[in-house]
């Protein structure tokens, strides 16, 4: 069964609420810092990333440090190996979609996440925050560059571990990063870690998404949990509303647990389920065969 990979934009804004009022990753900062903070997330809000960019660059502290990288990942106009990055204030009615896809002139800023949280860290020592943050930057740079960037998508994948791992044991997390660092331990066959992670996030009140309640699925699946696994993956048909090509994935899995489990009648409702809502899905035929086979 595959993965789904949360879309880091919409995810990321539908957490913030949830995260904010549950478990901030930033809450630790000192009051000016956090005033600082909240003047460059009404900017964010707003949709002026150069100016919130501007003001958080050339800090000390490693929460404003930590929201430089937040903004590079997120809210860039234009990047160059997410070594190099452009920001632009936004017009009215204009998106990051328009610019990133469009043409024009960009000031290019020199900034290499990395590089800055291993300075920060050998003058003032470790920071969950800056863990936090270069484990959401690995996992940024995965989704964006793949294979094309400077190591392996592999080794992506296991700095995202590592790190956000540190600032899980650092009492530094939120929604998203736990989403994250769950679909990570799982992309590298870690359904152990993987489950585990996903259901810290149950136990610390947040919302399963869409995507890990599919992901979950899978990976109950893959321990022969099959009664949670169903569970998981029927929660997920009902998430998937919007995202039709996603749903579709969604009813299939429930069909191949209930097979599975030798439930052919359940297999079969999700089945004609499945056929009315995509009449066209080659996989509806093959999985009718797999059930009267049985």
């Amino acid at each position: 069964m595959g993965v789904k990979k949360i879309f880091a934009l919409a995810a990321l804004a539908s957490v913030l609420a949830g995260a904010i009022a549950q478990k901030n990753p930033y809450s630790g900062a000192d009051e000016a810092t956090a005033a600082l903070l909240e003047r460059v997330d009404k900017l964010i809000e707003q949709q002026q990333y150069e100016s919130a960019f501007a003001a958080v660059s050339g800090g000390e502290n490693e929460y404003v440090l930590a929201k430089q990288i937040e903004i590079c990942i997120n809210y860039f106009s234009q990047s160059m190996m997410h070594q190099m990055f452009a920001f632009k204030n936004l017009a009215p009615g204009e998106t990051l979609h328009d610019v990133r896809g469009g043409t024009g002139e960009f000031s290019m800023v020199m900034f290499n996440p990395v590089e800055a949280v291993a300075a920060f860290k050998k003058k003032n020592g470790e920071k969950p925050i800056l863990d936090y943050a270069l484990g959401l930057y690995y996992d940024d740079v995965l989704s964006r560059y793949g294979e094309q960037w400077l190591v392996s998508e592999e080794e992506l994948v296991s700095n995202t571990i590592e790190y956000l791992q540190k600032a899980f044991d650092g009492d530094c997390y939120d929604s998203y990063s736990l989403s994250v660092l769950g679909l990570a331990y799982y992309r590298l066959g870690d359904v152990v870690h993987a489950r585990t992670v996903y259901e810290k996030k149950i136990d610390a009140g947040f919302a399963l998404s869409a995507d890990d309640c599919f992901n979950l699925g899978a990976i109950c699946y893959r321990m022969n949990d099959f009664e949670k696994a169903l569970e998981y993956a029927a929660q997920s048909i009902e998430k998937y509303d919007d995202s039709p090509e996603y749903q579709s994935d969604a009813y299939i899995v429930c069909v191949r647990i209930c097979i599975a489990m030798q439930h052919y009648a359940q297999a079969k409702k999700y089945l004609s389920e499945c056929k009315a809502r995509f009449p066209n899905d080659y996989r509806i035929v093959q999985q009718t065969i797999a059930v009267n086979a049985r």
